[in-house]
């Protein structure tokens, strides 16, 4: 299964062992490892409370609404006027947006998109409407843009093929403040000596391995430690197969080298 989304993902224009892995969620932490070696990761990101990510995001984003707006129209064919004229009303939409949430005037973002497929095709991507107004260079543009993101998705452009508008997209965004979560003070909770000695089979070993458990909280920045091991907190469970390595990151992250 790991071997059949490594190819997928390549295929798609991404290769993941150009990425490191994050981990996250109740589960993420205790398969990552063995999950980043089958695709060739080098590198494993778990977050210092990775079953609560999900929730510390949604506390830490910006307002964002889209307004969209179905016009199904040939690029050759579509006029400046009726592009600019489709984008203003959704820019129009924002503003009203913006006004009803009381966004202050500098912390509003507006990001414009067209959803492109070529004639006769039953899907789109999503491009990116260059900032200004409207001009031929813009529809230009577009099309240029979509060859790019079908190349990099498909693998292939159909150069000659005529590309067709399906919708206009506007993303609103109220900025709001946030906690910079880059540095916090992580200390140390208690000695970072293992716990507790458990024996869990490995198939990396061959069968039983007496594991060093640790408490996560423990753990100061600058830490190091090889697997196997096992590191417990409220959240979840993370496991350092035989062979990875593990380092705490001043703020709290386990960066892991695969091996």
């Amino acid at each position: 299964m790991a071997r059949a989304i490594r190819v997928v993902s390549v295929q798609r224009g991404y290769d993941p062992r150009d990425f490191a892995l994050c981990a996250f969620g109740g589960s993420g932490p205790l398969h990552a490892v063995r999950l980043a070696k089958e695709l060739e990761i080098g590198t494993v990101i778990i977050p210092a409370e990775p079953g609560i990510l999900c929730a510390m995001g949604l506390l830490m984003t910006d307002l964002k609404a889209d307004f969209t707006r179905s016009r199904i129209s040939r690029l050759d064919q579509l006029t400046t006027d009726a592009l600019q004229a489709g984008l203003d009303g959704l820019e129009a939409d924002a503003a009203r947006w913006f006004d009803r949430e009381s966004i202050a005037a500098g912390r509003r973002m507006v990001n414009r998109s067209a959803d492109l497929r070529f004639l006769g095709q039953n899907y789109e991507l999503p491009v990116t409407v260059p900032a200004g107004p409207v001009e031929a260079s813009t529809i230009a543009a577009l099309r240029q843009r979509f060859e790019t993101a079908h190349r990099l998705r498909y693998g292939f452009a159909a150069d000659n093929d005529p590309v067709e508008l399906v919708t206009l997209r506007v993303e609103a965004i109220g900025l709001v403040d946030k906690l910079d979560p880059s540095i916090r003070a992580i200390g140390a909770k208690g000695p970072a000596e293992p716990v507790s000695l458990r024996d869990v089979w490995m198939p990396e070993a061959g069968g039983s391995v007496r594991c060093p458990v640790f408490a996560r909280a423990h753990l100061p920045p600058g830490h190091r430690l090889c697997g196997p091991a096992i590191l417990e907190q409220m959240d979840t469970t993370t496991l350092l197969p035989p062979g990875s390595e593990a380092r705490v990151d001043r703020s709290g992250n386990l960066i892991v080298a695969v091996k």
